[in-house]
């Protein structure tokens, strides 16, 4: 049997339009960093095939992804705090809103 998981970073789907995010929000990941939906299916099932446990579809997230650890932990918090305060405020293309 196989499991694999698959971590798909910014995908281009309708979701975007959906949620009203079209084009990412402000701080967004950016460009580069996007891939189809179609790719991440094609890297998700070559994935399974060859049975890896584990899936980073597109080259630049999967690169990103595994440079993560080698980051200094002030600035992966500093990154954080930024991003969850984008989402408080409501910045652009986010459905959340901060209570009144």
């Amino acid at each position: 049997m196989v499991v694999t998981q698959v971590c798909p970073g910014p995908v281009d789907s309708e979701f975007d339009k959906v949620a009203g995010t079209v084009g990412g929000m402000t701080g967004g990941p950016p460009q580069f960093l996007r891939i189809s939906a179609a790719q991440c299916a094609r890297e998700a099932l070559a994935g399974f095939d060859r049975g890896a446990a584990l899936v980073f579809p597109g080259r630049a997230y999967r690169v990103t992804i595994r440079a993560l650890p080698l980051l200094p932990r002030e600035l992966k918090r500093g990154q954080a705090a930024q991003s969850a305060e984008r989402v408080r405020r409501g910045g652009r293309g986010s459905r959340i809103s901060s209570p009144r």
